[in-house]
């Protein structure tokens, strides 16, 4: 369980101690190439946020130009495979999301206890992501599972809906 206020306050504690440590830094330089003024530790603090800036961005490009040219479909294939190999149930018409689709298979208690635990450890992934400062991967799992799950819906037969083979 996690709280919001405890997100907040763990955001501040980061951005503040690594604000700290680049000031510490941004200090030192300016202290080994001039005389420590508080206008070039300034300058060099600043010059370091927009290179963490810089190789964020080129990070963040290159992750999702390998996501759309080849990782989206790698990962759609091996997310249908899990839900066809585990016998994941047929996916109703509609959905809020991934995390509505994955919910309710792990509340269904008709479903075999094998079949909610795999579901609820995908949850539980899915949602540990974010956590752990990968957000985007957070995001780009998440388009991919929703592509695999409407792929696993048309491997139903048109009109079937009988979910009386759950157990």
């Amino acid at each position: 369980m996690q709280f919001r206020s405890e997100q907040t306050r763990s955001i501040w504690i980061n951005a503040t101690l690594g604000s700290a440590i680049d000031a510490a830094v941004a200090y030192s330089i300016s202290n080994i190439w001039g005389n420590g003024e508080l206008a070039a530790t300034a300058l060099i603090f600043l010059a370091m946020q927009a290179i963490y800036l810089a190789i964020w961005f080129k990070r963040t490009v290159v992750m999702w130009l390998h996501f759309l040219l080849i990782g989206r479909r790698k990962m759609r294939r091996h997310m249908g495979d899990f839900l066809r190999e585990n016998g994941f149930p047929e996916p109703e018409p509609y959905y809020d999301s991934v995390d509505d689709y994955l919910s309710r298979i792990v509340q269904d208690d008709r479903l075999k206890a094998d079949t909610r635990i795999k579901a609820a450890a995908e949850l539980a992934t899915i949602n540990a992501l974010p956590v752990f400062g990968l957000v985007q991967f957070s995001l780009q799992l998440r388009m991919a599972f929703e592509d695999a799950i409407k792929r696993y819906k048309r491997s139903f037969p048109q009109g079937s809906t009988d979910h009386d083979e759950r157990q």
